[in-house]
């Protein structure tokens, strides 16, 4: 059990948690900590991601083409590690340039209100079948409905998501300072790198950013293609909600156009 500050024992300040750590998150939610598995607090497994997200296209169609193909390319990459772990998969084709679908989709999600990069990578995200979803059932209005009842829970899920996470960490950096002598950059470091925690990439690349220095920055890196897609989900409800946690380079990497056809 950790002792609290009155204690002998009492944490020595030069082995304190990072300012990013002991900065309070203002936003308060009623919602459980349950919700906040929403926001990917689920401990976090590196995949081989696609190089780089499309940047937004002139045409709303192409634009929910590159976005469908993004997602799809993240799909194979995460089913081709199961494979590597044991567990079969079959090879998946790809979209096709020239379908009228994509503008079908197009005005399918100006009609409702979606936003289509989260619409499409929460479809992915929440398939259970063995297969890649197709195109032609992004236009089933019940899934779109199923969107819209998840997306109005986001906020508080991000909200629970960022105090769970502080929690989380804190904790673990106060366990990893007291059974051996550490410094406490290397106490920081075994919480980033420790997959089994339930922190999300966005969370462990903003504070391997915030804390600084070349370490820190090599191990920003290991995470900011995860952080990029996590934080292209709902880029308004992370700057809102997580503010300044978002690190500067990650808002400026994003297209506003990959984000909505609008």
């Amino acid at each position: 059990m950790l002792r609290n500050e009155s204690s002998n024992n009492r944490i020595r300040p030069q082995q304190s948690c990072p300012r990013a750590i002991n900065h309070a998150c203002t936003k308060q939610s009623t919602a459980s900590t349950d919700a906040a598995r929403q926001d990917g607090t689920t401990p976090y497994t590196p995949v081989t991601r696609p190089s780089a997200a499309p940047q937004g296209d002139s045409d709303p169609a192409d634009a929910l083409r590159h976005l469908y193909e993004h997602e799809r390319a993240a799909w194979a990459a995460r089913r081709l590690q199961k494979a590597a772990q044991g567990r079969s998969t079959r090879p998946c084709g790809q979209a096709r340039a020239a379908d009228p679908l994509w503008d079908r989709l197009a005005t399918f999600c100006q009609n409702r209100d979606i936003e289509p990069h989260s619409y499409i990578q929460w479809v992915f995200d929440t398939s259970l079948s063995a297969r890649p979803p197709e195109p032609i059932q992004l236009l089933n209005p019940q899934l779109a409905d199923a969107y819209l009842a998840a997306a109005r829970d986001f906020p508080a899920a991000v909200t629970v998501a960022l105090r769970v996470q502080k929690q989380t960490a804190r904790t673990y950096i106060r366990l990893g300072q007291q059974p051996v002598k550490q410094t406490p950059h290397d106490v920081w470091a075994a919480v980033l790198l420790d997959e089994t925690l339930p922190l999300s990439a966005l969370f462990r690349f903003g504070l391997a950013t915030s804390i600084g220095g070349e370490r820190f920055e090599r191990i920003a890196s290991r995470y900011e293609a995860a952080a990029a897609r996590q934080y292209r989900r709902c880029p308004h409800v992370y700057d809102t909600v997580w503010g300044k946690w978002v690190p500067k380079r990650l808002r400026e990497s994003i297209d506003p156009t990959f984000c909505s056809t609008k």
